[in-house]
């Protein structure tokens, strides 16, 4: 393989570790995502009943007043069959902002989706039409900055509502209710002192951390908070940002401490252990400063920042050291890479279901840290964080994230010279292009990565590039062309005894073949790549599932049966819906043929209900013709 050439191009799935195995996450609950409302809610009768019925709606406010605990309240009110969909949108946030199209990403997760359709109209679509199936849902958009962060995710049958510090106008036929602060007899009932709850402005926030100061101290007079508190606002002219002071001056040190720390952390919630990460101490003591942290509302629940705190925490962060800092921020480091490393390879090595929903709960999150990274100069935690979340982003087929990473990790190779590194993230950004409809630029990239690879001398990226290069030909239709290039690298890598390389460039192979409905052909490489897979199990579901339409285009009926319900066993035990719905499809033809046909009928219902949870219109209508037609051929 001396000469890299081609003009072809097509949709790709990339075909690293384990080719276009398709996988899903364990399915959450919707209700999940929302956040624990405050105890200490009061007030806002009016506010709550004008939410009630209302299709879409619109509340708007200062920040600090309330906005997301009167929605989450409402929500804990009103019964929604279907469940609730949460996000927090961070608007006013430049560093930490959501896209609609992450948005979207989250949700489709949430509802079952394991594989996301390349575009944001493709995934907007997908969203409504699965929220079209279900029972009356609330979805909460949490501070939006504008209307153009809200509409892709706006379903039509079920209530929406919008929290913001805008308007937001624009919103047609939006419900606008504008939140003020307290009325006086409500702000009085948190802090139990008119002259507290003045000084506090009556902001909810405010008065919750006022009101947690004066649990503190019980005996002593209003009279003296209110002079500590005047004070705070004299220098700092901003009643919230005095409660805050004020509440932060009554910590300890060592709460002082982690609070300042924690606005180290590029992610919504902290746990225990990260958070001992930050302070270096035991976890025992690390749980019981935060728990003084949450008591002081200096933390929401599930130990989280509101924004306004968040913002206060890092400029409190300035008074730290910067030898401290630093040395907080490259143990907070240790904790991302060593933690998603360990997940990675336990998912690989052991295909442990936990790993991977743990890389998924947290992708957000170790996205954000490697952003964090590269903007600090830690250049090898960039590329440690997104080796291990280049398996994870696709087999989700999440673009924006896997493409975000995979720059961040190309920028940070050149930073280090690392070219293997570099290599690998060129590699994963072609495959992310493709993936996302830009075909012609994955198509370039990937015949410039492979061809920089061969004059380098870094046969095993060549592979890798020519791997991905293939599924573009296949999925572009060029299948001669495909099998061509397969067969070539195929022979590079026999020469590399790369027994890894190989599984998956037969599995290539057999893919295309299976295209073309060359089904010996296809059995052979399949069986072959199956032998080669040392992972196996998880891995192998793919190849299993091709197996089993192989064997049965040859009339190998119970040969495709097992393969089939081996693959299946490995999907249930990873709860990976999306596969098991289309292996059951398949199982369901080969039931058929062997005259089953009431057990065929089972496994093509039970396919079509996968898919209605978690497949695209084209999926689902493909099960119900076979349904259907079972039904009039009996």
């Amino acid at each position: 393989m001396s000469e890299l050439h081609g003009d072809v191009f097509g949709h790709v799935i990339q075909a690293g570790k384990i080719g276009s195995v398709q996988v899903g996450a364990k399915s959450h609950q919707a209700l999940h995502g929302l956040p624990r409302a405050s105890p200490t809610f009061t007030g806002r009768t009016a506010e709550l009943a004008s939410l009630a019925g209302a299709p879409l709606s619109v509340v708007s406010g200062l920040p600090g007043v309330g906005k997301t605990e009167l929605v989450l309240h409402f929500a804990r009110q009103h019964s929604f069959p279907g469940g609730v969909l949460h996000v927090e949108l961070h608007g006013y946030d430049p560093d930490r902002r959501w896209t609609s199209e992450r948005a979207l990403e989250s949700f489709l997760w949430v509802l079952g989706v394991r594989e996301t359709p390349p575009g944001e109209a493709e995934k907007a679509a997908l969203y409504r039409s699965l929220l079209a199936e279900r029972e009356p849902m609330l979805v909460v958009l949490d501070d939006a900055s504008s209307v153009e962060q809200v509409t892709p995710l706006l379903p039509a049958g079920h209530q929406v509502i919008v929290t913001s510090r805008h308007k937001l106008t624009g919103l047609t036929g939006a419900r606008h209710v504008e939140l003020d602060v307290l009325d006086v007899d409500s702000s009085v009932a948190l802090v139990g002192s008119t002259e507290l709850a003045s000084l506090c402005g009556h902001l909810p926030l405010a008065l919750q951390i006022m009101a947690a100061l004066r649990e503190t101290e019980p005996e002593r007079p209003d009279a003296d908070w209110a002079d500590e508190l005047r004070e705070a606002q004299f220098d700092l002219l901003d009643g919230l940002q005095a409660t805050f002071a004020l509440s932060y001056n009554a910590l300890s040190v060592e709460q002082q401490r982690l609070f300042r720390l924690l606005a180290l952390h590029p992610g919504d919630g902290f746990t225990v252990e990260c958070a001992a990460m930050l302070t270096y101490t035991p976890f025992p003591q690390t749980r019981k400063t935060l728990r003084a942290l949450r008591t002081a509302h200096l933390l929401e629940p599930g130990y989280r920042f509101h924004d306004l705190v968040r913002l206060y925490a890092k400029d409190r962060l300035a008074e730290e050291p910067d030898t401290e800092r630093e040395a907080a921020l490259d143990r907070l480091m240790v904790y991302f890479t060593g933690r998603s490393a360990k997940a990675d390879q336990e998912f690989r090595e052991q295909n442990t279901p936990a790993a991977l929903e743990w890389l998924d709960d947290n992708r957000a999150t170790l996205i954000s840290a490697a952003g964090l990274a590269h903007a600090t100069g830690r250049h090898k935690d960039v590329l440690w964080l997104a080796h291990c979340l280049y398996f994870l982003l696709r087999i989700r087929s999440s673009t924006s994230a896997w493409l975000e990473i995979s720059e961040l990790a190309e920028s940070s190779a050149r930073e280090l010279g690392a070219e293997d590194a570099e290599l690998e993230a060129l590699n994963e950004q072609g495959a992310a292009l493709a993936t996302a409809g830009q075909l012609r630029e994955a198509h370039d990239l990937l015949l410039r990565t492979a061809q920089r690879a061969l004059e380098l001398g870094m046969h095993e990226a060549v592979l890798r590039a020519m791997s991905t290069v293939s599924r573009v030909l296949l999925l572009g239709g060029h299948t001669d062309d495909a099998i061509m290039v397969l067969h070539s690298a195929l022979a590079e890598a026999e020469k590399l005894h790369d027994d890894q390389a190989s599984y998956v460039l037969l599995g290539n192979l057999g893919a295309v073949l299976l295209h073309q409905k060359r089904f010996t052909e296809a059995i052979e490489c399949l069986e072959e790549s199956l032998r080669r897979d040392e992972d196996g199990s998880y891995h192998a579901i793919s190849t299993r599932n091709q197996l089993g339409i192989a064997c049965l285009g040859t009339g190998r009926l119970q040969q495709a049966l097992l393969h089939l319900e081996t693959g299946l066993a490995t999907c249930r035990e990873f709860g990976d819906i999306a596969a098991e719905a289309r292996l059951r499809l398949n199982l369901g033809r080969v039931l058929f043929a062997l005259g089953r046909h009431a057990a065929a009928e089972q496994a093509w219902t039970a396919s079509l209900d996968g898919m209605r949870a978690v497949e695209t219109p084209d999926n689902i209508a493909e099960a119900e013709e076979l349904v259907e037609q079972f039904r009039v051929g009996r």
